[in-house]
């Protein structure tokens, strides 16, 4: 079984990369990781950066798995996935080496990762990278490894209150495990609660613990006093500011808090855990 398997987004490419290191890789079906650098139109292809002064060329027809798709057809003749990858790393094969260039696939290593993940047990915790969400922020997408995209429902995502298109940003980590995946399609569902070992009950009082900033909480004069936060995908509660006096957070940071009182959950909702920012 691979032991490599994790998103696109977390590999680096290796500018150190030879002519020699590509054709090794072509003999031994290694994967290489590569740039995106340019969309040839005219000929259909991705031209991907492998190493210094080494190019692929990579068609269309082998970026993915699935079927390419126009989401508008009038405004944008290039599919989506292929606009998607623009400037973005990724995992490809060597197909061919010939005079006319490196030809590369995307599509081959992602198969290779599908099979690897029909393997692994219902209960596996992948490393995921959040890539995007759709317009209302109900739906986030996900690369589990090696360019396969799952979608996690908001849901399943949180308990806490956020704009994840504001909350989240490219490349994000988080722990998923595989609710769903249908063979035909490559369709998969994940979710990010049912991957969380903590709920409120694993937290006492003087906890030091690293929770994501929310909204503001403000006092009767309109003042902030305070973030709604994020503990665990499980856990939500409610932070005040340091003591050293007002600060003000970023939306998404992560900052460290100390649990000052813990709250059973609640079937209505509402914060679970007390804490003071550091």
């Amino acid at each position: 079984m691979r032991k490599d398997l994790k998103p696109e987004c977390k590999y680096y490419v290796d500018y150190s990369v030879t002519m020699e290191d590509v054709e090794f890789a072509y003999c031994h079906n290694e994967t290489l990781t590569g740039y995106v650098i340019r969309n040839d139109r005219e000929n259909k292809e991705l031209i991907v950066v492998l190493g210094d002064n080494v190019l692929g060329r990579l068609p269309w027809s082998e970026v993915t798995i699935k079927a390419l798709s126009t989401k508008y057809p009038k405004k944008r003749d290039v599919p989506d996935q292929i606009a998607f990858l623009a400037a973005k790393n990724i995992r490809v094969k060597v197909t061919k080496i010939t005079e006319d260039g490196i030809m590369l696939s995307r599509k081959a290593n992602m198969l290779e990762a599908w099979n690897e993940i029909s393997k692994r047990p219902k209960d596996f915790i992948y490393t995921s990278a959040f890539l995007n969400a759709n317009s209302a922020g109900t739906m986030l997408f996900y690369d589990i490894g090696d360019g396969i995209v799952a979608a996690c429902n908001l849901y399943e995502f949180t308990n806490s209150r956020v704009e994840v298109n504001e909350w989240l940003s490219y490349g994000e980590v988080h722990k998923m495990v595989i609710l769903k995946k249908n063979p035909e399609n490559y369709v998969i569902e994940v979710s990010r609660k049912q991957a969380c070992q903590k709920n409120y009950k694993d937290f006492k009082p003087l906890d030091i613990v690293d929770v994501k900033i929310g909204k503001p909480v403000k006092d009767d004069a309109n003042k902030i006093e305070g973030y709604r936060v994020e503990v665990t995908p499980l856990v939500d509660g409610i932070a005040l500011l340091p003591y050293d006096g007002p600060k003000r957070f970023r939306y998404g940071k992560i900052v460290k808090a100390c649990v000052r009182k813990v709250k059973p959950s609640r079937p209505e909702g509402g914060p679970t855990i007390n804490l003071q920012i550091l």
